[in-house]
């Protein structure tokens, strides 16, 4: 390519279709020479003018940066998982704590502890259900939102919804083994018999 090859003319880029690995190196060290601002450099983009990158480097760096954003993305997901874990089970304990008399008097009209351990992990997992289904009108109207605010096609598809919901239910099921188990375990002539002393 000459170097007058943008005389009189503007462009706002040039492609290139080489047939071998080499004649794209040669090529790339010959355009750098002509226009010395290498595309691949964060900081030379910033000062302007012209310049040169090869697609397949560029394609390898995005997607090396995509990779190590989806990585970051799963980790903090998966934190945020565990704090709903352990918030929702803590708060299922203390509901737990709060009910010693009822699950005392379930007892003893005949309640088994496999009959009370059924009923708070259930009420944990419609707990959890009741809070995945709220979520999903907020994950539509937000998707909405950020087309319009950002301008990138955000998209809400009832896939996801559907293992999200299923994540929920999950997350309801795990976060009331414990409170089950002890509520299960509860021994409701103690809790009685400290209510009447």
């Amino acid at each position: 390519m000459p170097a007058e090859a943008l005389a009189g003319e503007e462009y706002s880029g040039i492609s290139i279709v080489l047939p071998t690995d080499e004649a794209v190196a040669a090529t790339r060290k010959r355009l750098l020479t002509l226009w010395s601002l290498d595309a691949s450099d964060p900081k030379a983009l910033l000062t302007g003018g012209i310049g040169v990158f090869v697609r397949r480097e560029w394609m390898e760096a995005l997607g090396s940066s995509a990779r190590k954003g989806t990585l970051v993305g799963n980790l903090v997901w998966m934190l945020v998982v565990l704090v709903a874990a352990v918030m929702i089970s803590t708060l299922n304990l203390i509901t737990v704590r709060e009910r010693y008399e009822e699950i005392a008097v379930r007892r003893c009209e005949g309640a088994r502890g496999t009959d009370v351990g059924l009923q708070i992990t259930v009420e944990g997992i419609i707990t959890s259900l009741a809070g995945g289904l709220a979520g999903l009108p907020i994950g539509y109207v937000s998707a909405a939102l950020m087309r319009e605010i950002v301008q990138f096609p955000f998209r809400f598809e009832v896939k996801y919804a559907v293992v999200a919901t299923g994540i929920a239910i999950l997350l309801g099921l795990f976060s009331a083994v414990i409170p089950a188990r002890h509520a299960a375990r509860l021994q409701p002539a103690r809790v009685l018999g400290r209510r009447l002393n």
